[in-house]
């Protein structure tokens, strides 16, 4: 059953990474890819972005891992002094799956409820997939003066009310200092607020990027200082790039007793025209 998920993976990321290469602009020089800046008008971008969360958990009797994947296909489009476009998400979940199997096993897009005894624990083991939102989203700059800093807001509409039932608004601000020609700092918070409820505190992430070349880029990133990583992206051809990064929550009892031992794994591509 694993390598059936693997290859399916394989496939899904060759017929992907074919596309989006076959659409490339030839005639496009390599460019490194700034956040904050807006689309041309009539300029597109196409993303696609994988995210699978995985966190270990454990008992007096038994230990269990949760797993979480997200897709997104994200799209901008330049109309002028700001972006316009459309965020589709796919999730599946597994929750409280057993011995600590593989987290792969969240890919297998399933739906299914079952309790079983642990020693004294009783454990329910549920996974639900499938489309969860779609999100109509504006880009802008707010500030002609600070051409670095770029604001997002994205309305994302429930699908499928049993992977996630809720409507969400979400606040992006993005900020970028080039330090040297090759070398970059990013900052980006996000306010995920689902409406109705509490509000949320902003999610801060930070990036230091390295430029060796126009086309490699390799990066370090944090979350509020509790989530660290390392990834990297290749640009195949102008305008076609792919990334690939890990993350790791730092093993401390109050992380884990929040999030579990917890990790990420991310697999994207980018077009642009």
């Amino acid at each position: 059953m694993y390598k059936k998920v693997v290859y399916s993976l394989v496939v899904f990321t060759f017929l992907t990474s074919s596309l989006l290469v076959a659409q490339a602009n030839e005639a496009q020089e390599f460019t490194i890819y700034n956040a904050t800046s807006l689309q041309r008008k009539g300029g597109m971008e196409v993303k696609v972005f994988n995210n699978l969360f995985s966190a270990d958990y454990q008992n007096l009797d038994s230990k269990y891992r949760s797993n979480y994947f997200s897709s997104f296909v994200q799209t901008l489009y330049g109309v002028g002094n700001f972006d316009v476009g459309l965020d589709v998400v796919l999730k599946s979940n597994l929750v409280n799956d057993y011995d600590l199997q593989s987290p792969l096993r969240a890919v297998h897009f399933s739906m299914f409820s079952e309790e079983r005894q642990v020693g004294n624990s009783d454990i329910i083991t549920s996974a639900n997939s499938g489309l969860a939102h779609i999100g109509p989203k504006i880009k802008f700059v707010p500030f002609r003066k600070i051409p670095a800093l770029a604001l997002q807001q994205t309305l994302y509409v429930p699908v499928l009310k049993a992977v996630d039932g809720k409507f969400i608004w979400a606040s992006q601000f993005f900020y970028n200092r080039l330090i040297t020609p090759k070398q970059q700092l990013f900052v980006e918070a996000t306010i995920w607020q689902p409406i109705g409820e509490a509000w949320n505190f902003p999610f801060v992430k930070g990036f230091y990027s390295y430029f060796p070349n126009l086309r490699w880029t390799i990066y370090g990133t944090t979350t509020l200082l509790v989530e660290w990583g390392a990834g990297m992206k290749y640009q195949l051809l102008p305008g076609v790039e792919a990334e690939l990064l890990y993350t790791r929550y730092l093993p401390i009892d109050p992380v884990i007793n929040r999030v579990g031992d917890a990790r990420t794994f991310n697999l994207g591509f980018r077009w642009t025209r």
